[in-house]
């Protein structure tokens, strides 16, 4: 079995051995990146990237195809609402005509409302699974939210967690990916991805998102970690007392090829003699 990772460019050239009868191609979207607070409020994290998958996709051995890798949302300062993780998919000018693509995760809100992860239906593919979602802001409690985790070949992604009510503590965990793990929330002051995703191999997978911060007014810039590679979504970073808050970019996106490869024959080769 022949494995193929493709993590950039617009356009991927068929192996000359593809298989029709013995493929898959697998696509995950790119995580949202958390919104940023530098006053009283919340703000929430982004949500992870969606999964799709095709089984035997005809193509043409040799031939050219179109493809996109979503770009992770990016990071914000001041009082922003996140950024959406771009769409990934595969053989097609855009994601509703592709063969098969993913949604990317939605930008965190300051509204303390939850960000959303890619939507399975929004996808295409045989199999889809949406990405996870971050928290809610909790009535009352300062802090940001962590990012919602990539959806991945073993389901929706995981949906993060809220701060805890207890003043000065962390912001809100982040969401597993689906078989990655998503990273603890962070203390104030300090930053920490999230985990990368490890389904395919030892470093491509499905991300977790990054922790939530809060820092209750203390001075100097307060920052929140990027999403795992692949999908995560950033946390959401809270600062009060109006000092900087700047949150983490979300986890770009990720197309897998694994197909048995044909046999190839050169009919240019002279045929022996018996």
């Amino acid at each position: 079995m022949t494995q193929i990772f493709i993590t950039s460019g617009t356009t991927y050239s068929v192996p000359a051995d593809w298989n029709n009868s013995s493929n898959t191609v697998e696509c995950i979207g790119a995580g949202g990146s958390g919104a940023s607070r530098s006053s009283s409020g919340t703000a929430t994290g982004g949500g992870g990237g969606a999964y799709s998958k095709i089984t035997n996709l005809t193509l043409t051995p040799g031939g050219t195809v179109t493809v996109a890798i979503g770009s992770g949302g990016a990071g914000v300062t001041g009082n922003t609402a996140g950024n959406t993780g771009g769409d990934t998919y595969f053989n097609g000018a855009s994601l509703g005509a592709s063969s098969v693509g993913a949604k990317g995760g939605s930008g965190g809100t300051t509204t303390g409302a939850s960000a959303p992860g890619g939507v399975a239906a929004s996808g295409v593919g045989s199999v889809k699974y949406s990405g996870g979602a971050s928290a809610l802001a909790t009535p009352g409690v300062e802090g940001g939210t962590g990012g919602g985790g990539s959806a991945g070949p073993n389901g929706d992604g995981g949906n993060s967690a809220a701060a805890s009510p207890i003043i000065g503590s962390n912001g809100g965990t982040g969401g597993n990916g689906s078989g990655g793990a998503g990273s603890a929330g962070v203390a104030a002051g300090a930053s920490s991805a999230g985990g990368a995703g490890t389904e395919f191999d030892v470093t491509h997978g499905s991300g977790g998102g990054s922790g939530g911060s809060f820092n209750g007014g203390g001075a100097g810039t307060h920052t929140t970690g990027a999403g795992g590679a692949y999908g995560g979504a950033s946390g959401g970073a809270q600062s009060g007392g109006g000092n900087a808050a700047t949150s983490g970019a979300g986890a770009q996106g990720l197309i897998v090829l694994n197909y048995t490869p044909a046999k190839v024959y050169n009919w240019n080769m002279p045929m022996m003699g018996i």
